[in-house]
């Protein structure tokens, strides 16, 4: 790690508070600087507004002012605010395609909150309207620091602007400290339109000319080494912080459906330091090669887990929150704060929790005897004591809570969130994995946690078997993450946490585990769909369906299943029958890497065009809205895809409507594809793995390092409530309507832009696999 970064950590106490904001690598900072050709400034405004609030002219601009919260008169729904106050700029249907940003200055004046945030809203009513359906176009949100000015730039050079009606502010009432203002307060000034020469690129797979894409953070030593060049060719040189050339090569040129690029490989360049890539005049900032190239990533994603959390007062994040969640069931009453905040909206779910705690446990395993081990294992228990205490003891849980607001923290009144509590076979099993496999991990350095955990693992074990057994599979509320859960993963997670019951030393597991895998493994493709690679898994054993992801992913539980069982029996004759179920699935893994060039970047998955007939499942897959609706687009997706023949594509990002950003998908595939390498020592496997790494850290086309803080040339994310946090990631990247290229537009919003537990928590799970 930099000597200046672990001089900041351990001034956080180890991660004990919050690690200071670095914007100077930030794409805002970068962006400012770029040289002006045309400025058009807005300074004969009249405002329309609507809301609680006001605007009024101020010596150099506007003030906007709306309240903290407004209370309400009648129970609260999920998902909702207080309110909100928008001032809007009514523009007469003018044509702004000569500038490709909006930019302003905005002071924040909101006493007692941490992390004051405005909304930017653009609406065009030329040939494609803004915004689109889903309300994913024509919002920006503008995370500021309080009390001081901030620039703020909204480059914009795809979206439609032919017949601009409205540029807008917005201020949300979404709570706050108790304590604090009760007033939310904007200084707005110097608002303009810009036109610069070379806006950043946001659509489709070429970067920007004369450019490298490449991982900003760096690469493993004894792994593949690449980066893609825009618009070059001929020679490229590795060089030292002198200067010096210590390796040199031929760009490959690649041409496929996505473009024409050129490759520069130094795969076979091994030796640890900081270095450059250089063709002709074009040279990239420094990146590390070195066997532990991510452990600085590592500490900077817990900091954002650790902001997360909820009930527990941050320092520079929140104070605590939440008290006044709670779940009843049969008269029983539980305060459902704890564990962290699954996103920017502060909504919580508890499998989310669980599987993150997983995660942070992954990680320690790969790091022993470190201090980072002993914070991982630490915060892991944070989140492992929320688990274990929404349990109701009889099969129930508190399960989730669509806050997306600061509550007051008095029991029983209109600000109160509705806690969702069920008792479902999948969600059980789940968290039956989760809870043994942490009682594995703690065993020797909290025996009495351990047993805890172990001894919960062994009742929800029994009562999502009991469960499956009177109802079999069943749905889920849409707004939680496993109401894509197919029954082959149904499978996945009774034979994963069977098996770790097994390890455990627990008796009367074995032949449940046995069995739950025969049946998953009879979802497996073995040849019929008659493609030239197999191994993928279908959502139940009539093989009609091919499993896919496009939101919260859990492909990895196919690998991760398979891998349990090998560790857990060793004498079984089974054995041979899953080792062939990971090599066919890695086999799986490889076909779908070979459609990745330039990038690397895993496809989403293989599709089949009777899907779009399939109307029960559709409601399975995708949220926030309908068959009828989006029956055509989904249909057009799949024509956008790479074209197989037998009615089969390849689609490099997932079907998707609403709900769009690949991280999770992404990750989850790449755990999937590390834990078979590990498992059968396949070093092909585990560099398709990093590689997925590698996107995330800016070998994509845009250059972005997907994690703030990290790396070079990261964005603001859609952090809303929570605040920008060092550390924290989105969704991910999406594509554009019907398309199946990838979409960034600097846009903040959620839900591509939001930060997520989620594809943190994935991140985290594949490192452990490679670190």
């Amino acid at each position: 790690m930099r000597k200046q970064f672990d001089s900041k950590l351990k001034e956080s106490g180890y991660l004990h508070q919050l690690l200071p904001l670095d914007k100077s690598g930030s794409a805002e900072a970068r962006m400012l600087k770029k040289t002006v050709a045309l400025r058009r400034s807005l300074t004969d405004i009249a405002w329309e507004t609507s809301g609680s609030g006001s605007i009024e002219k101020s010596k150099d601009g506007w003030i906007i002012k709306a309240p903290v919260r407004v209370e309400p008169d009648s129970p609260m729904d999920h998902y909702s605010s207080y309110g909100f106050f928008k001032a809007a700029l009514v523009v007469p249907g003018e044509d702004w395609r000569a500038y490709n940003r909006v930019a302003c200055r905005v002071r924040p004046n909101c006493d007692g909150q941490f992390s004051p945030h405005l909304l930017m809203l653009f609406r065009n009513d030329g040939e494609t309207k803004i915004p689109d359906i889903y309300y994913r176009e024509g919002q920006h949100v503008l995370n500021l620091k309080n009390h001081e000015w901030n620039d703020c730039v909204w480059e914009m050079p795809d979206m439609p602007r032919d017949k601009v009606t409205e540029l807008a502010f917005e201020a949300g009432s979404y709570g706050g400290e108790r304590m604090g203002s009760e007033i939310l307060s904007f200084e707005i000034c110097d608002m303009r339109l810009e036109s610069v020469e070379n806006p950043d690129v946001a659509l489709g797979w070429q970067g920007s000319q004369g450019s490298i894409s490449y991982s900003t953070s760096g690469y493993w030593g004894k792994s593949t080494k690449t980066a893609v060049a825009h618009g070059l060719e001929g020679e490229f040189k590795l060089l030292d912080l002198d200067g010096n050339a210590v390796y040199q090569g031929q760009l490959a040129k690649i041409e496929n459906e996505k473009g024409s690029f050129a490759l520069a490989d130094f795969s076979d360049f091994k030796n640890h330091g900081l270095y450059r890539i250089q063709i002709k005049d074009v040279m990239t900032k420094p990146f590390s090669i070195c066997d532990h190239v991510f452990e600085e990533a590592a500490w900077k994603a817990l900091n954002f887990v650790f902001a997360e959390r909820c009930g527990y007062p941050i320092l520079g994040g929140h104070l605590y929150c939440h008290g006044d969640l709670v779940a009843e069931h049969e008269g029983k009453r539980i305060i459902y704060n704890g564990g962290w905040h699954d996103a920017g909206d502060l909504s919580q779910q508890t499998l989310q929790t669980g599987e993150v705690a997983q995660a942070l446990l992954e990680l320690a395993q790969a790091v022993t005897d470190s201090s980072l081990c002993h914070r991982l294992v630490e915060e892991a228990c944070w989140g492992l004591d929320f688990v274990l205490r929404t349990r109701f003891g009889d099969g129930y849980r508190a399960f989730s809570a669509g806050a997306c607001r600061w509550t007051n923290g008095f029991m029983g009144d209109n600000d109160d969130e509705k806690v969702r509590c069920h008792n479902r076979s999948f969600d059980n099993w789940l968290l039956s994995g989760v809870e043994a496999y942490a009682g594995l991990c703690l065993a020797k350095v909290q025996p009495d946690l351990s047993w805890i955990c172990l001894n919960a693992a062994r009742q929800d074990y029994d009562f999502a078997k009991a469960r499956f057994d009177a109802v079999g599979m069943e749905n889920c509320v849409q707004m939680e993450h496993t109401y894509n859960a197919s029954l082959s993963q149904y499978y996945a997670v009774a034979g994963w946490s069977a098996a770790l019951l097994s390890k455990a030393g627990f008796a009367g597991y074995k032949e449940d585990a046995v069995l739950s895998v025969e049946k998953m493994l009879s979802c497996q493709d073995r040849g019929e769909a008659g493609l030239e690679f197999q191994g993928f898994f279908y959502r139940d054993e009539t093989k009609s369906h091919i499993v896919h992801f496009n939101h919260q992913s859990r492909e990895h539980l196919f690998a991760q299943t398979l891998k349990a069982m090998l560790d857990a029996f060793s004498d079984l004759q089974e054995r041979a029958k899953w080792e062939e179920g990971l090599r066919s699935y890695g086999s799986y893994v490889k076909a779908m890497y070979s459609y990745s060039a330039p990038y690397g970047m895993l496809p989403a998955g293989l599709h089949h065009s009777s899907e779009v007939d399939d109307m029960k499942t559709f409601s399975l897959l995708h949220v926030a809205t309908t068959y009828e609706a989006d029956r055509e687009n989904y249909k057009m997706q799949l024509e956008a895809g790479v074209q197989l023949g037998r009615g089969y594509c390849i689609r490099q990002f997932p079907v998707w409507f609403s709900f769009r950003g690949n991280t999770a998908v992404q990750l989850s595939f790449a755990k999937a594809a590390a834990i078979a390498a590990n498992s059968l020592n396949d070093q092909e496997l585990l560099d398709i793995a990093r590689d997925q790494i590698y996107w995330t850290s800016g070998k994509n086309p845009f250059q972005q390092s997907l994690m703030y803080g990290e790396g070079d040339n990261y964005a603001q994310q859609y952090a809303a409530l929570c605040g920008e946090t060092m550390g924290e990631m989105p969704v991910g990247i999406q594509t554009r309507g019907n398309e199946d290229a990838p979409y960034w537009p600097m846009a903040n919003n959620a839900t591509y832009k939001e930060i997520w537990m989620s594809s943190v928590g994935h991140w985290m799970r594949l490192l452990s696999e490679v670190f």
